[in-house]
């Protein structure tokens, strides 16, 4: 389900944004797609805002970062 709020109404267990957002509640869903450009500072900076309330809340968090290949690997923290 496509929305403009993480209210969950269908049920679902994982949550994908894409706006930069923060959600109130991200208790209810097992897993969070959190994307952003890269390659933009500012989105950058706050990507690494979010990551940080994220992991003061006591979340597990894995990030993928893009190789120059254009593949994906995995980056844990």
């Amino acid at each position: 389900m496509l929305a403009t709020e993480a209210n969950a109404q269908n049920g679902a267990s994982m949550l994908v944004m894409t706006c930069g957002q923060v959600p109130d509640d991200i208790s209810r869903f097992e897993r969070i797609l959190d994307m952003f450009d890269g390659n933009d500072t500012a989105a950058v900076e706050k990507a690494r805002s979010r990551w940080g309330l994220y992991k003061a809340q006591g979340h597990e968090l894995a990030y993928q970062k893009q190789t120059d290949t254009g593949g994906w690997e995995r980056k844990d923290q």
